[in-house]
C-alpha cells in the first residue's frame, strides 16, 4: 500500500499548479491512510484521513473570506489536537500532528514556491516519522517527495523569471 501511495503522492508534487498539488495530495493521503492502519500506526493513519478532508478545503480556500479560512484552519488545528490526544502512543505521536499543524497552515494560506517550501517542512517531519515506524514506502516517498519539491521550486523560480 505504501508504494501505491509513493507514486500517487510523487505525482502530486511534480505539479507545478497549485489546484493538480492540492487534489493529487488528497487522493495520495487516502492511501496512506490505509498504510498507516495496516501498521497500527493509529495517529498517522487518523492524520492522514483529516488531512485527505482538509486539502478538499484547502483547495477552495482562496476563493472564501478571511474569516472563514481562519474558522477553517483554527478548527483542523483542533480535530488535529484531539486526534493526538484520542491516539497517543509516545513522543513519536507529536510528529504527525505538528506537520499536519504546519501544513494545514502551508495550504490555506500559501500559494507556488512558498507553499512547497513551507510544506517540506511537514514532508520532512513525516519522513522521520516513517523512519520511526519502519515505514519503506513512506520513507521512500517522503525522501523522493523532498527532492521533488526542491525540483517544482526551482521551476516555479525559472517561469517567473521569463519574461
Amino acid at each position: 500500500m505504501g508504494y501505491t501511495a509513493t507514486f500517487v503522492s510523487l505525482g502530486a508534487y511534480a505539479m507545478r499548479e497549485d489546484k493538480m498539488l492540492k487534489i493529487g495530495v488528497g487522493l495520495g493521503l487516502v492511501l496512506w491512510t490505509l498504510h498507516y492502519a495496516m501498521l497500527s500506526a493509529w495517529t498517522a493513519s487518523a492524520t492522514c484521513l483529516l488531512i485527505a478532508s482538509r486539502q478538499i478545503l484547502a483547495f477552495i480556500a482562496p476563493a472564501v473570506s478571511g474569516a472563514a479560512r481562519r474558522a477553517t484552519t483554527a478548527s483542523y488545528c483542533l480535530a488535529f489536537t484531539g486526534i493526538l490526544w484520542q491516539t497517543w502512543a509516545g513522543p513519536i505521536s507529536l510528529l504527525p500532528w505538528i506537520s499536519a499543524l504546519n501544513a494545514t497552515y502551508a495550504y490555506f494560506y500559501l500559494s507556488g514556491a512558498r507553499l512547497r517550501a513551507q510544506v517540506m517542512l511537514s514532508t520532512g517531519l513525516w519522513l522521520l516519522n516513517a523512519v520511526v515506524l519502519g515505514s519503506i514506502g513512506g520513507v521512500a516517498m517522503n525522501a523522493a517527495s523532498l527532492g521533488i519539491s526542491l525540483w517544482t521550486i526551482m521551476r516555479l523560480k525559472r517561469a517567473a523569471m521569463v519574461p
